[in-house]
């Protein structure tokens, strides 16, 4: 029996494992700063030691893991400045699916774009938009929006760097979403990216789209605290 990826590719052990490990860190499950056991995994996929260091090696060199002096392998977790560093390259990437969006969207995935802008200005409206577990919530629809931004860019090379650089922000950007008055700004800011996208121009959903994504110094520190808390 094979498994297979998205691509109809066969995937390895290996392949498996690495898959799993950015999922853990994709669905919260591991978060920013855990430990890494690397004897749980060799249990889990059957893999002796040298794959195992092999998977964790690659994904140090993207950046998802990084190796203490002391304490192992970790999740990569960032100081003020390197979110804020990090975040500020992200929003770039994020800015360009807007620009390349409105030049090159289908009807198809303007309609697609338009029915995630209503679901989270819908969930935003039905709900208390302050409660933690609203924003856990929400931010499945926020990611249905971007996801569907990313594919009306025509971009895939793009789609990967978003792809492989977001996985090291996700907590961080889910965090973001608990924070009171969070869902409203951000169904708020969809629409308007929506809007310029529509409207054809690509400058300004640019904009629009960094902004949105981008984290200003206070809201920084508010996600690093009550990622603490």
């Amino acid at each position: 029996m094979f498994i297979y990826n998205y691509n109809g590719e066969v995937m390895t052990k290996k392949d498996l494992l690495k898959q799993a490990i950015i999922d853990n860190v994709r669905t919260g499950r591991w978060g920013p700063g855990e430990i890494v056991n690397e004897t749980d995994l060799s249990q889990e996929f059957g893999l002796s030691a040298t794959p195992i260091r092999e998977v964790i090696l690659a994904l140090e060199n993207e950046g998802l893991l990084v190796k203490k002096s002391r304490g192992g392998v970790r999740v990569q977790e960032y100081n003020i400045e390197e979110l804020l560093g990090a975040v500020e390259v992200y929003a770039e990437l994020e800015g360009l699916t807007a620009k390349y969006a409105t030049q090159r969207i289908t009807h198809k995935q303007g309609l697609a774009l338009e029915q995630a802008v209503l679901a989270c200005e819908a969930f935003v409206n039905e709900v208390n938009p302050n409660a933690i577990i609203n924003g856990d919530a929400y931010y499945g629809l926020n990611l249905d929006f971007h996801f569907a931004l990313f594919k009306a860019s025509g971009n895939q090379v793009l789609i990967e760097q978003i792809d492989r650089f977001g996985t090291r922000l996700v907590a961080y950007f889910r965090s973001r979403h608990r924070l009171r008055g969070s869902l409203e700004r951000s169904a708020k800011e969809h629409r308007e990216v929506y809007t310029a996208i529509i409207d054809g121009n690509p400058s300004l959903a640019q904009e629009l789209m960094f902004k949105h994504v981008m984290l200003p110094g206070d809201i920084a520190l508010d996600v690093l605290n009550s990622m603490r808390n």
